[in-house]
């Protein structure tokens, strides 16, 4: 009987940890308008309007309409002291656009490297930075 007691309690404590880092995550939500179509983790985005939010599962990057979304990984925290509202950063090939970064005063992300950012690495032109600002 005991045991049965401690199980549910060790239960209850891992519920409310993980509605806990839940929360926290809706409470950081940055939103953006990126004025072109991408690639985020491989997968093609249209241009629109995004809302970009901690989960525990790592970053959310979704399409306010609802029509697509993508986990971007895991972000590392920063301080929240940093000043800035946020930005994404894109690397340019022609006109393709992939996203690289993500970084606001609460957390960061470094995308790994993708077919787009490849291309540029290897070209003897100059990569083209794009970043668009984000908005709490």
């Amino acid at each position: 009987m005991k045991r049965i007691q401690i199980n549910i309690l060790l239960l209850s404590m891992v519920i409310a940890v993980l509605a806990a880092v839940e929360s926290y995550g809706q409470s950081t939500q940055y939103r953006g308008t990126i004025p072109f179509d991408f690639t985020a983790r491989g997968r093609k985005m249209k241009a629109g309007d995004y809302n970009l939010r901690a989960l525990s599962g790592g970053l959310l990057m979704q399409q306010r309409s609802g029509k697509s979304s993508v986990i971007l990984g895991p972000a590392s925290n920063r301080s929240a002291g940093t000043g800035d509202k946020g930005k994404l950063i894109f690397v340019r090939d022609g006109d393709s656009y992939a996203l690289t970064e993500v970084a606001t005063p609460v957390f960061s992300l470094k995308l790994k490297h993708t077919a787009t950012s490849v291309n540029v690495a290897m070209s003897n032109s100059k990569p083209e930075i794009v970043e668009v600002s984000l908005v709490d």
